[in-house]
């Protein structure tokens, strides 16, 4: 494994994984040996360290970034921490993890700052092209926790990319530009969205950057 101040690099044959601890663990490049680079690159923000409680939106959105423990701005909902204010995408891609490494394993941890808790993920090079991402959150506090947890990664996608899942697997829309597709507690069935203007719209084919939508 190569390491600089700025980046740890984990490394097979067939694969380059890039994290940039000190930038909440963002996985700043997934690249394979053929040269692509699988991860979206963000030209209009560069990587600086964040400040907690940054609008995502500010930021560098490029790689692969940790949402915890909320997606969405919001008030914690329940005791003993109702009303406390959890920033938008979470708090862990603002913050600087700690992190331990061996030559094909990259172990990042971070601590919770308005809530007890201990988020990790280990990072493992399977073989030539194959990354496997393990996580594990640990409760510090006697009473439950209430979260919401999302890998972040924005693919670098080509116009006619598809995105493969089981024919049927449930679909719950939480937002959609310009309210092309409802939102709420309406299930859709995988491919297909029920649009609000009576269409089935197939999602599993990106259109590509120029559509101004994602599927």
């Amino acid at each position: 494994m190569e390491t600089t101040p700025e980046q740890l690099v984990l490394e097979s044959r067939g694969l380059r994984v890039a994290v940039a601890p000190r930038l909440g663990a963002k996985i700043v490049s997934l690249r394979t040996a053929d040269g692509r680079e699988w991860l979206w690159q963000d030209p209009r923000v560069p990587l600086t360290p964040r400040r907690y409680g940054d609008r995502y939106e500010t930021q560098n959105a490029g790689g692969w970034d940790e949402c915890f423990p909320t997606i969405a701005p919001c008030v914690y909902p329940e005791e003993p921490w109702q009303g406390i204010a959890l920033p938008d995408h979470g708090e862990l891609w603002t913050l600087p993890w700690e992190w331990q490494r061996s030559e094909d394993t990259l172990e990042t941890w971070v601590y919770g700052i308005r809530l007890p808790y201990r988020f990790g993920r280990r990072l493992r090079l399977a073989g030539e092209r194959c990354l496997v991402a393990e996580y594990q959150v640990e409760n510090l506090a006697p009473y439950p926790l209430a979260v919401l947890w999302s890998a972040h990664p924005l693919f670098a996608a080509e116009a006619g990319a598809v995105i493969e899942l089981p024919a049927g697997t449930p679909v719950l829309v939480d937002y959609s530009a310009g309210g092309r597709v409802p939102t709420g507690l309406e299930y859709h069935s995988w491919p297909y969205l029920s649009a609000s203007d009576g269409r089935r719209v197939d999602v599993s084919r990106f259109p590509g950057a120029q559509a101004g939508v994602a599927g």
